[in-house]
């Protein structure tokens, strides 16, 4: 009786084993990143290195990094899945006299954004 039950239980060990090794994996992912690209208004394709981009969700900031890191003009976070408010500012703040947003995007995947720059205030 006793072999039998442990017979029993072994493909149960193995199913339990099995779903915890693809949980931890899952929580191990790193989100998919979120690049931002800043550009200069008159000059659309011209990066800019050095700016501040600051990204929101539900009104907390959740990341500020600078552009250049991850190529010219360009700067990326690994961000969960949701609605950001991502603004941009330069030279960095408090000293910024450009500025640029995008409100209430959705990221969902690793898609590349582009963020003008106003004409220098």
């Amino acid at each position: 009786m006793v072999k039998r039950l442990i017979l029993l239980c072994i493909p149960l060990l193995i199913v339990i084993a099995a779903v915890f090794v693809d949980l931890k994996a899952n929580e191990n992912e790193t989100p998919p990143p979120c690049c931002v690209k800043v550009v200069q208004d008159a000059q659309p394709n011209t990066p800019v290195n050095g700016a501040e981009v600051v990204w929101y969700q539900n009104g907390q900031r959740v990341e500020r990094l600078l552009t250049g890191t991850d190529g010219p003009g360009r700067t990326c976070a690994a961000l969960q899945e949701g609605y950001y408010d991502i603004y941009v500012y330069y030279p960095p703040s408090p000293n910024n006299n450009q500025g640029g947003q995008l409100l209430n995007h959705y990221h969902h995947n690793n898609n590349d954004i582009v963020i003008m720059l106003s004409p220098p205030y």
